[in-house]
């Protein structure tokens, strides 16, 4: 991909809006920003941001459709999504990128030349087409139903392309990080979406049988492209699964690890599949600012294969795709094929917005977890809907040869052949108990249950909402969801068919993030919508009702949101 294209704006006088010009995947737009409050000023410098997307790998889908309206910045993290103050670049046009073209350090420039007033911003909001909303000119151009879609091949053979649904597209989607523009100079960020993780697959228990639905649910990160590295690999094909080979491995994805800031655990940074030769690469990688190089360690995972460890990788700053990556080995890294056996909840998570992390440990005493396997839960029902599946083998370690390839030895990890641990966790709530997970020892899987989650007393305090929930035209629906969401990231979710049977109603959801009078929560302000239907229309999609209000936990523990259905 090329980089952003660049061209000098001239700095916007005071009440007005800025024009500057933006790159797309293939063509070039015009790009408005209008700013209000104490962040315009005819007086203030000016530098320039250019955005551009990356995505990590996909197993499950043939193509992930996002359209983009806007992005919006803000230097305070407190500041309420109806604060004048924010800074917002609408795009003349929405762009419509596929996630699924992303991976392997290829990136999709959406914004460019973003002038912003210097200063340290700590709020970025992408906001996203709604998949209800009128059809856009590039959706319609890529030939899709929805705004946001979801395409992929059933175990049939069949495509489908289902919608993808969208939290909080009022609010947009955050991007956690702080960063600083600085004058007359240009900063390359990288939004990085997961869709493997992000988008999350649940049967749809107002969908008629088999019927599936699809919800994003990201927690974005950035990077800033001066401070990145590269790594490339292969690994040797002659194991893939094919028509003739249907048992070999398949699903790879390889993540780049190095030590969470506690030293508690390994974090993944950044992580890819193979292309249909068996090559990959890892890009961007974050180095600290004013360092030269970062060490990763490099995991390799997938189904019907043993997980691999290569520790020590080095990765020098300005290194690129196509410029000195870093060569994990001289040659192509050789699969073990290995069993497996699926894991399912015997209780569902709560909050159902949270997710599962799965966790193997070295041999050793200094050695700590590395993240093997995540998997978000289904946000209506907290669930595991299909067995989840895990390798049954031991792990294959080797440590990063400069110029050479890794010699492997065969590590069981602490948890015993085939063992993990597990725990569950949230957005501000503290993650569960670890909780070991066995293969089994007969059958081909097993069941764990993660213990409820509690608000992480650090951060915030326990909060709650109430809903007062009017129908105008009783009896239009009898199934029904509510949705709580923040960040763009669904938080939890009620069942309401209840309270539609009574034509309306009151109901609380507790145990949210919220914040006090001595401990501000800034990023405590909650949208809500209602995912209804009525079940005599078998083959009509679920309605999406959004509530108009939003309710502000930042600096309390409680608040009441009036809530109508049409």
């Amino acid at each position: 991909m090329h980089q952003p294209t660049r061209r000098v704006s001239k700095p916007p006088h005071s009440r007005s809006c800025l024009v500057t010009a933006i790159a797309t995947l293939s063509a070039a737009v015009v790009l408005s920003a209008c700013g209000g409050g104490s962040n315009s000023s005819a007086a203030q410098t000016f530098g320039a941001v250019s955005v551009a997307v990356t995505d990590a790998p996909t197993t499950d889908f043939d193509h992930v459709w996002i359209t983009v309206n806007s992005i919006r910045f803000h230097k305070l993290d407190f500041a309420r999504p109806d604060d004048p103050n924010w800074l917002t670049y609408p795009l003349a046009q929405p762009v419509t990128v596929d996630l699924t073209q992303l991976a392997n350090g290829n990136l999709a420039s959406v914004f460019g030349n973003i002038q912003l007033p210097v200063g340290t911003y700590r709020q970025i909001r992408l906001l996203l087409a709604d998949d209800d909303a009128t059809l856009t000119a590039s959706a319609q151009a890529d030939g899709l139903q929805f705004n946001d879609q979801v395409d992929y091949t059933d175990a049939n053979g069949v495509a489908h392309g289902a919608a993808l649904e969208i939290g909080g597209p009022r609010e947009g989607i955050s991007v956690f990080g702080t960063f600083t523009v600085s004058a007359n100079t240009t900063l390359q960020l990288a939004l990085d979406f997961n869709i493997d993780d992000d988008v999350i697959r649940f049967p749809d228990r107002m969908g008629g049988p088999g019927a599936l639905a699809f919800t994003l649910k990201p927690v974005l990160h950035y990077f800033d492209l001066s401070t990145t590295g590269a790594i490339a690999g292969q690994v040797d094909t002659s194991a893939l699964a094919t028509l003739t080979n249907p048992s070999g491995a398949f699903g790879l994805v390889i993540k780049a690890e190095s030590l969470a800031a506690d030293g508690s655990r390994h974090l993944v940074t950044r992580a890819t599949t193979i292309r249909p030769d068996g090559s990959f690469t890892l890009f961007p990688l974050p180095i600290a600012a004013g360092a030269s190089s970062a060490n990763f360690d490099i995991l390799l995972r997938g189904r019907n294969m043993t997980t691999m460890l290569v520790r020590g990788v080095p990765v020098n700053v300005g290194t690129t795709p196509t410029h000195n990556p870093t060569a994990i080995a001289a040659t192509a890294l050789p699969l073990t094929a290995s069993g497996e056996y699926t894991v399912s909840l015997s209780t569902a998570l709560n909050p159902t917005g949270g997710w599962l992390n799965f966790f193997q440990t070295l041999p050793g005493a200094s050695e700590v977890p590395y993240e093997v396997r995540f998997r978000n839960v289904n946000p209506f029902s907290g669930q595991i809907d299909v067995g989840f599946p895990l390798s049954a083998s031991d792990l294959l370690v080797g440590d990063y040869v400069a110029a050479g390839s890794p010699t492997f030895v065969s590590t069981p990890p602490q948890q015993g052949v085939g063992g993990f641990s597990v725990r569950g966790g949230a957005m501000q709530y503290s993650a569960s108990s670890f909780v070991p997970v066995v293969p089994p020892g007969s059958g081909t899987g097993t069941t764990i249950s993660i213990p409820a989650l509690v608000v992480d007393s650090t951060v915030a305090v326990p909060g709650s909402i109430t809903f007062n929930i009017t129908e105008i035209l009783p009896g239009h629906f009898d199934q029904g969801d509510l949705v709580v969401a923040r960040y763009g990231s669904i938080v939890n979710t009620m069942p309401i068919d209840g309270v539609l049977a009574t034509h309306g109603g009151t109901i609380t959801m507790s145990n949210l993030p919220a914040g006090s009078a001595t401990m501000i929560n800034p990023g405590a302000v909650y949208f809500a919508f209602m995912r209804v239907r009525n079940s005599t229309s078998p083959l009509a999609r679920p309605r999406i009702i959004p509530i108009l209000s939003f309710a502000d936990l930042r600096a309390t523990s409680s608040a009441s949101v009036n809530a109508v259905l049409p």
